[in-house]
Protein backbone atom coordinates (compact mmCIF):
# COMPACT_ATOMS: atom_id res chain seq x y z
CA UNK A 1 0.00 0.00 0.00
CA UNK A 2 2.65 2.20 0.72
CA UNK A 3 3.51 5.09 2.66
CA UNK A 4 0.86 7.35 4.15
CA UNK A 5 2.45 10.47 3.61
CA UNK A 6 2.13 9.39 -0.44
CA UNK A 7 -1.42 9.30 -0.03
CA UNK A 8 -1.83 12.80 1.19
CA UNK A 9 -2.91 15.32 -1.63
CA UNK A 10 -0.33 17.86 -2.54
CA UNK A 11 -1.12 21.70 -1.13
CA UNK A 12 -2.67 23.43 -3.81
CA UNK A 13 -1.33 27.26 -3.22
CA UNK A 14 1.27 28.38 -0.69
CA UNK A 15 1.49 28.83 2.90
CA UNK A 16 0.22 32.07 4.50
CA UNK A 17 1.71 34.04 5.71
CA UNK A 18 0.39 34.38 9.02
CA UNK A 19 -0.80 37.46 10.98
CA UNK A 20 0.29 40.70 11.05
CA UNK A 21 1.30 41.72 14.59
CA UNK A 22 -1.64 44.38 14.50
CA UNK A 23 -4.03 41.46 13.92
CA UNK A 24 -2.19 38.99 16.50
CA UNK A 25 -2.69 41.30 18.78
CA UNK A 26 -6.62 41.97 18.66
CA UNK A 27 -6.88 38.10 18.15
CA UNK A 28 -5.75 37.64 21.69
CA UNK A 29 -7.64 39.95 22.91
CA UNK A 30 -10.62 38.67 21.75
CA UNK A 31 -9.54 35.40 22.67
CA UNK A 32 -8.78 36.32 26.28
CA UNK A 33 -12.51 38.42 26.27
CA UNK A 34 -14.06 35.24 25.45
CA UNK A 35 -12.25 33.17 28.12
CA UNK A 36 -13.56 36.36 30.69
CA UNK A 37 -17.20 35.59 29.46
CA UNK A 38 -17.16 32.19 29.28
CA UNK A 39 -15.89 31.66 33.07
CA UNK A 40 -18.59 34.12 34.13
CA UNK A 41 -21.06 32.21 32.44
CA UNK A 42 -20.17 28.94 33.71
CA UNK A 43 -19.61 30.22 37.47
CA UNK A 44 -22.72 32.42 37.28
CA UNK A 45 -24.63 31.32 40.70
CA UNK A 46 -27.94 30.21 39.53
Amino acid sequence: MGDARERVRPASRPASPGWDPEDAAEIARLRARKLELAEVLVCHPY
